[in-house]
């Protein structure tokens, strides 16, 4: 036998990305977009191996869809698969067709997508008639309760749940553009040639939407019929928000769903009082009453955000935040009030409350120390969103901005005295000045992606917290003389 012979007898080595540690073949896809990556992996059984956990990562461990068939079919999908293990963080987005016009025509949208891309006039109206139709049957007779059932049974690391009507743009690996949509939402563009709707206002209040309550309740069902227990329960809406009446649990559901609550250990709420409360002898029950009764049964909390979004009284939510403040002995002192005015008979008391997020109140500084004492053993975080700070003593709008009190100086001064022991992390995030400017950084914070800059914000961790107040003094001045409020306003710090 000849050499020849023998080196074409020998078998062929592997070579290239074959060989490739595991480390710089990571890195080396890190630069691919999702179609290169997913045409990479499918090149070889090799490749498919020594990158499926990294892929499953990325793309599977926090997913959103929405509820239409073909989304939830992929989540059922998902679910069963081999990479259901691997998804933690599920979102349910709000998106849906729109409804035809009276006449039958679609209503007119706005999309990225070239005429040439589109399929034919016809076939794109009939697409998303057919969406629209199967979308309405789908809700009207709870299938999309049972195929979330399908999916969360397959789901046995899931941790948090939530609800959003907007994309997040983290999708860095495709471009800056790049968005994280709802399963099903690039599809539907591309055959329909519309987007999908986000909000539905209903008649009774500009805004009220109907839509997302159905979404809250149904995942909440759903989480119960199938018992899953995730720990965090994410509502972060940017347009819409969630009105009392979402929170009604009537006594049928209770069994199923008080378990899915009592095991949360945070809760994120977006907030309106568009409905109001029931009523009693003429007196107008509490404007939270269901919100405080279901907040009742969620006792492990140990983080609560709450924003109110669209609020048209400020003491409704001052009414909700001070019954948060209270300690349970003084609800054995006004328990026949209770009966009265509605509010819970039992006692709110979270036990292991440890960060409290506020954002969108027009608040005194007062209603949030005392809401602060009241954990005062077990808070360690808290956060302020487009909040104005309003001094007791001045009804005018710009209050503690314009007078000689900073309001946000004394609302530190308040906390370096209120004995909070344990607080080592605090964040102000776009403090306002009035109402107005409350209501553009509400617009902002609506159209805002998680990774864009806020116009001002303040974030302090640490374990000396009278040094970390003087910091924050500091910052807080630096910053509202940047936005235009005159030094001389501004009183010395110490």
């Amino acid at each position: 036998m000849d050499a020849q012979s023998t080196m074409d007898s020998q078998p062929t080595r592997p070579k290239g990305l074959m060989v490739m540690p595991q480390e710089l073949l990571l890195l080396i896809c890190s630069y691919l977009t999702t179609p290169e990556y997913g045409m990479l992996r499918r090149s070889c059984k090799h490749l498919e191996a020594s990158l499926f956990r990294a892929f499953a990562k990325e793309f599977f461990t926090k997913r959103q869809f929405m509820f239409t068939e073909f989304s939830l079919q992929a989540l059922v999908d998902i679910s069963r698969s081999r990479y259901g293990p691997y998804l933690t963080y599920l979102i349910i987005g709000v998106e849906r067709p729109k409804l035809l016009m009276p006449n039958g025509t679609i209503p007119v949208g706005r999309t990225r997508l070239h005429a040439s891309l589109l399929p034919p006039e016809d076939e794109r109206y009939n697409k998303y008639r057919e969406a629209i139709l199967s979308h309405e049957l789908l809700i009207s007779s709870g299938q999309d309760h049972e195929m979330l059932v399908q999916a969360l049974e397959n789901l046995p690391n899931l941790t948090t749940i939530g609800m959003r009507d907007w994309s997040s743009n983290t999708r860095h690996r495709d471009g800056e553009t790049a968005k994280w949509n709802s399963y099903g939402k690039t599809t539907f563009l591309r055959e329909t040639g519309m987007n999908l709707a986000r909000t539905s206002r209903a008649s009774r209040s500009s805004s009220s939407d109907i839509y997302p309550p159905h979404v809250f309740r149904t995942i909440l069902r759903a989480l119960g019929k199938s018992k899953t227990r995730p720990e965090r329960f994410e509502v972060i809406l940017r347009q819409a928000s969630l009105e009392d009446s979402t929170f009604y649990l009537p006594r049928y559901l209770e069994s199923t769903i008080t378990p899915v609550l009592s095991n949360l250990k945070a809760l994120f709420l977006d907030l309106n009082n568009c409905f109001p409360g029931p009523r009693s002898d003429n007196t107008p029950r509490s404007p939270s009453f269901e919100l405080k009764e279901f907040l009742c049964k969620a006792k492990s909390l140990e983080h609560l955000r709450l924003n109110f979004q669209h609020w048209d009284s400020p003491s409704d939510y001052r009414q909700l935040l001070q019954w948060l403040s209270m300690h349970p002995d003084s609800f054995q002192n006004q328990q026949a009030s209770s009966i009265t005015m509605g509010t819970p008979r039992d006692p709110i008391r979270f036990a292991n409350l440890s960060r409290i997020d506020i954002g969108f109140v027009d608040i005194h500084p007062g209603d949030l120390i005392r809401l602060y004492k009241t954990y005062d053993s077990t808070l360690r975080s808290i956060g302020l969103h487009g909040v104005i700070l309003r001094a007791e003593n001045h009804e005018g709008e710009d209050a503690g901005w314009k007078g000689k009190i900073n309001l946000w100086v004394k609302l530190l001064d308040m906390l370096s005295v209120a004995g909070l022991a344990q607080l080592s992390e605090i964040s102000i995030v776009n403090p306002c000045r009035t109402m107005q400017e409350q209501r553009i950084r509400r617009l902002e914070h609506g159209i805002k992606c998680e990774s864009s800059p806020s116009v001002f914000e303040i974030r302090w961790s640490g374990d000396n917290l009278n040094q970390g107040l003087k910091e924050i003094k500091y910052a807080m001045v630096d910053g509202m003389h940047s936005k235009g409020v005159p030094p001389t306003m501004l009183p010395p710090i110490d």
